[in-house]
């Protein structure tokens, strides 16, 4: 059997402040419009990226990451 990994109480509180953080200015700043799903994208990508150094981060160790992947989004950045 595999063992479950839990996350971290910091990874969990994180998604919490983003997803109130988001609807929050859904609510507030944004008209609803097509834009706003352009913007989120990024919004969650560069998240994601948050939540990758906090777990690199927390555990002290950067085994969870795959070089071929990082490699593909420093490609995908710049030819943007």
């Amino acid at each position: 059997m595999r063992s479950v990994v839990k996350p971290s109480s910091t990874v969990v509180a994180a998604w919490g402040i983003f997803f109130f953080c988001s609807l929050l200015v859904y609510k507030l700043l944004s008209d609803g419009d097509f834009s706003f799903l352009l913007t989120y994208a990024a919004v969650c990508r560069c998240f994601a990226f948050v939540i990758l150094n906090i777990k690199m981060y927390t555990s002290n160790s950067a085994s969870s990451v795959s070089l071929k992947t990082l490699e593909a989004y420093v490609t995908v950045f710049f030819l943007r």
